[in-house]
């Protein structure tokens, strides 16, 4: 069941071209309580990441990526996300707020990261690098320094995209599959 929980005021979200070279599309994928938004545009130049706040954006982009796509943000401006280069693909994490942001892009190599919580536990999913196809995903929930993977729970390819703050995790089953609510164990 759906419920109406309001009236919605449709805003247009989309980056500049100094930000977002050849953007012919933005895509607006996390925001935090701070209205702090991140998201991806995308056209014929490739994809580039940003975090938009208070009127302004600001670029979010791996060194060396052929794209960068920032997927989550948290309640303090860590930002987690996906990029690919040559021969791989990393999931990122950056701490920095602009004006600071570094670019450095602490990175993962094969993992997919899309969500963080205020507890900074991130979900994502682990995938099997270009050269190892077929593609197989795991999703999980990482809360240091525990890892917790989703795949034997769910069967098949898993993909986690978001946790709240009582690590209530939700993602898909299966290319295609079913969605799932994973909830925490008992103590």
């Amino acid at each position: 069941m759906v419920q109406k929980i309001g009236q919605v005021t449709p805003a247009s979200i989309d980056c500049p071209p100094t930000y977002c070279p050849g953007a012919q599309n933005t895509v607006a994928t996390g925001i935090n309580d701070a209205g702090q938004i991140v998201g991806y545009s995308y056209g014929a130049s490739g994809e580039s990441g940003f975090l938009y706040y208070k009127g302004k954006f600001y670029p979010v982009n791996c060194p060396g990526a052929l794209y960068t796509q920032p997927w989550g943000i948290s309640g303090n401006g860590t930002i987690v996300g996906s990029y690919s280069d040559q021969n791989n693909y990393f999931g990122f994490v950056e701490y920095a707020q602009p004006p600071n942001w570094t670019g450095t892009c602490n990175t993962i190599p094969c993992v997919f990261l899309y969500g963080i919580n205020n507890n900074s536990q991130e979900t994502g999913s682990t995938v099997t690098p270009p050269s190892m196809m077929p593609a197989r995903t795991e999703g999980f929930l990482f809360s240091y320094p525990i890892f917790l993977t989703l795949f034997p729970y769910m069967g098949g390819n898993t993909v986690a995209y978001s946790t709240d703050d009582f690590e209530q995790t939700v993602g898909s089953s299966g290319f295609g599959g079913p969605g799932f609510l994973a909830l925490p164990s008992p103590p």
